[in-house]
């Protein structure tokens, strides 16, 4: 069996490659790794529903994601103890986080856990537990005049929906911990590019911190389906609009773009040369899933990625 695939042309009928050798993850078989890549993978588009879902997310779990917003949130408790002046001078420094308005927490309201999950497993421990045993977070948010804390809770067992939200008066007695959000993912990120010029390619995908991502396997998935232009991130695969035979192509030639390991810097870069990738393609759509070199647990997806081929 060959051992590599290179990648010898981008045309619009997709992507044409020859085996050479074939050896993607380095210390295991083909028949291993991937297939255990491939049954973790598809347990997990699989296990995802299309109704609104929060999915935790973050090397240590630290954030949550909410698929029907595509907004990303920090784990309340991860702020707390901290003032509201802390917190508002990180806000005020980072590039992507803000605080969230209480028409944003209100929108978890019917929010659930994925199936067999609770929500204090996806977002975190909760500050305050009630009469039921249920977790109730609370956190400052937006407003810093009263009401100046919001609150979100599951009260029926077995607490894998958020079943109310509402606000929260003199937040501070109540150890509370922060509403954040971001419209981009705060672990991954990935970039489709030509910076040779015409005809190039440059697909790099990233994590951080860079600690928790050095030696991550990844999976990016690429798509011209044209849902991706009217439609974006409504796709069955992490948002992403392709079909599945061509994911199972993609994923069985086990090598890059598609497969691959990140650096000690937690990023991988694939690039092709000028004349490689057809000028009359349509737009490429793309989304990576990073996991960890044991291939047990997914560490971050990528929001889908885009680029006007030239």
């Amino acid at each position: 069996m060959p051992d590599r695939l290179e990648v010898t042309r981008v045309t619009g009928r997709g992507i044409r490659c020859r085996f050479v050798n074939l050896n993607p993850l380095k210390g295991k078989t083909m028949s291993t790794s991937l297939r255990g890549l491939l049954l973790l993978v598809f347990s997990l588009a699989l296990a995802s529903p299309v109704c609104a879902q929060l999915q935790n997310l973050g090397p240590s779990g630290e954030y949550f994601y909410d698929t029907s917003t595509g907004l990303y949130w920090y784990d309340p408790a991860q702020w707390v103890g901290q003032s509201r002046a802390t917190i508002d001078a990180f806000v005020v420094s980072s590039p992507i986080w803000n605080w969230a308005t209480s028409t944003q927490i209100t929108a978890l309201n019917g929010k659930s856990a994925p199936a067999g999950f609770t929500l204090v497993s996806v977002m975190g421990a909760s500050q305050y537990t009630l009469s039921t045993g249920g977790p109730r977070w609370i956190g400052y948010h937006a407003s810093a005049v009263a009401p100046d804390g919001w609150l979100a809770q599951s009260a029926a067992a077995p607490f894998s929906t958020i079943d109310a939200t509402g606000f929260q008066n003199n937040v501070i007695t109540w150890g509370p911990g922060a509403w954040l959000v971001s419209t981009s993912s705060p672990v991954t990120s990935l970039i489709l590019s030509q910076p040779q010029g015409s005809g190039s390619l440059q697909v790099q995908c990233s994590g951080a911190p860079a600690a928790a991502f050095a030696g991550a396997v990844y999976f990016t998935a690429f798509s011209f389906h044209p849902a991706n232009a009217t439609a974006p991130g409504l796709g069955w695969w992490q948002g992403l609009h392709i079909s599945f035979p061509d994911v199972i192509a993609q994923f069985q030639s086990g090598t890059p773009p598609f497969i691959g390991t990140c650096n000690a810097a937690g990023t991988a870069t694939f690039s092709l040369p000028p004349g490689t990738v057809s000028p009359l393609l349509p737009d490429v759509y793309a989304v990576t899933i990073f996991f960890d070199a044991s291939l047990t647990n997914q560490l971050g997806v990528t929001q889908v990625a885009t680029l006007n081929i030239m």
